[in-house]
């Protein structure tokens, strides 16, 4: 194996991977602990854990635009998909989408729902996901004709006709969305 040495001569493990030697490393000391009779390291040789889907969870030591490279993405990307403002600031145990989710209105491949709210309805309760979706529980109100329409990913279908919808102002709630009430899901 060769050394790396700083401009003294001395050996320094640093530049090792800054200069992008862990694979070189790592196979000799494979080669040396299989002489020696002992177990080798056979894991990934990236330091990086692999990925679970389109996923990933920040190790230490872990740099944004290390991750990028290593899963062929930009970091750009991984900023936006992930709402990153400072590269600079990623956590340990921090779970990176990998993949920007499609704009599509339509359902995607994966089978995922989607309630739409008419335009034409000027408002839309809303209720708490622990009480049923009855008039005198509702928690608030959306307004459709406002914004155009309204759609929102389903996360849940607890009974009949009620869906489980994520909205920014709410949080996780549930509406009524039966047929005659203008809305679809698809």
């Amino acid at each position: 194996m060769r050394k790396h040495q700083d401009w003294n001569g001395k050996y320094c493990p640093h530049r090792i991977l800054s200069e992008g030697k862990w694979d070189e490393v790592k196979t000799a000391i494979d080669a040396e602990l299989k002489t020696l009779g002992g177990k080798t390291t056979s894991k990934p040789s990236s330091s990086m854990s692999k990925t679970s889907g389109s996923t990933y969870t920040v190790k230490k030591g872990d740099t944004l635009s290390a991750i990028a490279k290593e899963h062929g993405v930009s970091v750009a990307n991984l900023q936006k998909w992930n709402n990153i403002k400072n590269p600079n600031e990623i956590k340990v145990g921090q779970v990176l989408k990998l993949t920007g989710s499609s704009g599509s209105s339509k359902t995607s491949s994966s089978g995922k729902k989607y309630v739409y709210l008419p335009a034409s309805a000027d408002s839309w309760r809303i209720y708490p996901t622990n009480k049923a979706p009855v008039k005198g529980n509702e928690c608030g109100l959306l307004r459709p004709k406002k914004f155009g329409g309204l759609k929102f990913g389903v996360l849940g279908n607890p009974q009949t006709d009620v869906y489980t919808i994520k909205t920014d102002q709410f949080g996780k709630v549930n509406i009524y969305a039966a047929k005659h009430t203008g809305a679809t899901v698809k």
